[in-house]
């Protein structure tokens, strides 16, 4: 067979192979569960932020969580985060001036709390941008 029909076969089987693989599993997990977007400009009290799935969202398993939290703060700062209001929480500290903490793991929980103790008169600009990954419940 001619070199340049192989290559064209190939491509074909490679474009059809990626289209669906992404109906099948890609699409599910990013288009159906896009990101949101929570601000964060002062910790005069301490803030309980839950990231959880929302009522649009289809059911199925969650397997995953993306967490990032940029900006700015003149303080370094505590946040405990885990799958529980009241239960065992990981400790990440946030450096004094500009913030970038990302957060892509494995997460098997509908839900995600974020605490922030208070900090009274420091001065803070966060945005917190979360997406819950996980299957379409099909």
């Amino acid at each position: 067979m001619n070199k340049i029909v192989k290559t064209i076969l190939f491509f074909a089987f490679f474009a059809a192979t990626v289209y669906v693989l992404w109906v099948n599993f890609g699409k599910s997990i990013y288009l159906n569960h896009s990101s949101r977007t929570i601000r964060i400009t002062k910790l005069d009290q301490p803030k309980l932020i839950s990231l959880a799935k929302w009522k649009d969202q289809t059911a199925g398993h969650t397997y995953g969580i993306e967490l990032e939290i940029n900006g700015k703060t003149d303080r370094t700062l505590q946040v405990f985060f885990g799958p529980e209001k009241n239960g065992m929480m990981q400790q990440v500290l946030l450096k004094k001036g500009s913030v970038d903490f990302e957060y892509m793991r494995d997460w098997y929980s509908d839900s995600c709390y974020l605490f922030f103790p208070s900090e009274p008169g420091s001065e803070v600009n966060l945005e917190i941008n979360y997406r819950v990954l996980g299957d379409t419940g099909e």
